[in-house]
């Protein structure tokens, strides 16, 4: 029994980690500048929510599983980009955001910051599959000492709290509540693991949520060695864990270096060669990426359950909500946002049976 219960523990401290994304390491900072702790609930509660459904959702034996081999596609391919988005926020790191603390460091070097994290990942995602939740687990504890050591911060640069966040609300909980069941690492958690995992994952990701704000909106310099350590440690383990959910569900070789590698290392040279080393410009790159998990994801992932074609519904969609996405996201002004969720609610409706 005492086995079972450990087994669950570090099954959903694993997961915090695994969801520990650069989503989570930096989305509620630019929700806080923006409108203040409405911001940060309106991203915070469907996030919490939606990755704590999961395991309680595919409770029953055999559901997740039948589910992955019906995603099976979109779900490499969610793996695909998770990983390149934190080779992204790598460059984005480096040439902007260790600058506004005075941290002087090359912008040449930033692809070279990039690759090395993606080397680096790659060869942790090499560890057995048995290691990573014991792993993911002591990268918690490592960040729960961090928010200990700065439970004491002010938050001070939070703005007023602004209603007009919530025109952001519908997106965020469709994106919230479904990206979950794209991820390879919590169908590998849930075919091991008890679901209560995900019962304490809700709990101890929350607290990862509240530790970003600590870090991005309180007093005095933000990126020092220690906050340093657990964005570094969280994302290498989220992508290390990615990489190698994604080798093992790949048929060949061939596919997983063109997802896993091929496509992240793309990505470091697209980012590195339109970021500015302006914060506030290269923010935008990273919201525009933000738009895969808000809608493109989430619609890949309706489709597919309503069988028949995907590639074309999906670009007509993704193609008529790109504009208003980015009016909505990037430009601030937010009700466009209803736009790409309008769209998504005609997928939601059962699929009549012939």
């Amino acid at each position: 029994r005492w086995s079972v219960m450990l087994k669950t523990l570090v099954a959903g401290l694993a997961l915090a980690s695994s969801w520990t994304w650069i989503i989570g390491m930096y989305l509620p900072r630019i929700m806080m500048e923006r409108h203040g702790w409405a911001g940060f609930l309106a991203f915070a509660v469907p996030n919490v929510i939606g990755c704590t459904a999961f395991g309680f959702v595919l409770r029953k034996p055999g559901a997740a599983t039948a589910l992955r081999t019906q995603i099976e596609g979109e779900a490499k391919w969610f793996s695909s980009a998770t990983i390149a988005f934190h080779v992204l926020f790598a460059v984005f790191l480096v040439k902007s955001l260790l600058g506004e603390d005075g941290l002087s460091v090359p912008q040449s070097e930033a692809p070279v910051a990039a690759g090395a994290f993606l080397g680096a990942a790659f060869l942790l995602s090499l560890l057995p599959k048995s290691v990573f939740p014991w792993l993911g687990a002591l990268v918690w504890v490592g960040s729960i000492t961090l928010f200990g050591l700065r439970a004491d911060t002010p938050i001070t640069s939070a703005a007023p709290c602004d209603l007009n966040a919530l025109w952001s609300l519908p997106l965020f909980t469709a994106g919230l509540l479904i990206c979950p069941y794209l991820d390879l690492t919590f169908h590998e958690v849930r075919r091991s693991a008890h679901h209560a995992a995900f019962g304490i994952f809700g709990v101890a990701f929350a607290l990862m949520l509240l530790l970003t704000v600590v870090i991005w909106m309180g007093d005095g310099p933000r990126l020092g060695p220690w906050v340093l350590g657990h964005l570094v440690g969280q994302a290498l383990f989220t992508t290390s864990w990615h990489l190698g959910a994604l080798r093992r569900e790949e048929d060949s070789i061939r596919g997983f270096g063109w997802r896993g590698l091929l496509v992240p290392a793309a990505v470091i040279y697209g980012a590195h060669t339109v970021m500015t080393g302006v914060r506030m410009d290269d923010q935008e790159w990273y919201l525009r990426f933000l738009f895969l998990y808000g809608f493109v994801f989430p619609a890949a992932f309706l489709l597919r359950l309503r069988g028949g074609m995907v590639l074309v519904p999906l670009a007509i969609l993704v193609a008529l909500a790109s504009v208003p996405g980015e009016f909505a996201f990037v430009c601030q002004c937010e009700p466009y946002g209803l736009v790409p969720f309008l769209l998504l609610l005609p997928l939601l409706k059962r699929k009549r049976r012939a």
